[in-house]
């Protein structure tokens, strides 16, 4: 079973999300979109040695055991009752046309109704709303 668990952040924060870098010796100087699964699992190790100590090797097997699984940190949109996720844009929409004039080109996120409805740039083109 898939679930959806909502982080609440305070209006107004900032995350950097580093990439990582070619090379070694070299600092983060970009940033992702988001926060990738990586980074979710050692933020939520972080967090739990900290609240709940004795529970971090738990923690730890149930991931490697597969018993919990989690994916990257991706957006969501509240608009009072109402819950708009976003999931990041296929890679194949800039890859068929990587130019820069690309219209999708530009496009980092989807909300999850368009990838249901599979969406695509040529379908986009062909309705003219492109």
């Amino acid at each position: 079973m898939m679930r959806a668990v909502i982080l609440k952040t305070r209006p107004g924060r900032q995350y950097h999300f580093g990439k990582v870098s070619l090379d070694d010796n070299t600092g983060l100087n970009e940033t992702s979109d988001f926060a990738h699964s990586d980074t979710l699992f050692s933020a939520l190790v972080n967090i739990i040695s900290e609240a709940f100590p004795g529970e971090v090797e738990n923690f730890i097997e149930a991931v490697r055991d597969g018993h919990l699984r989690f994916s990257s940190v991706f957006y969501c949109l509240q608009n009072g009752e109402r819950l708009r996720y976003f999931l990041p844009a296929p890679a194949n929409w800039v890859l068929k046309d990587p130019d820069q004039n690309n219209p999708f080109s530009k496009i980092r996120f989807l909300s999850k109704k368009v990838w249901e409805q599979g969406i695509t740039p040529k379908k986009l083109m062909e309705s003219g709303a492109v």
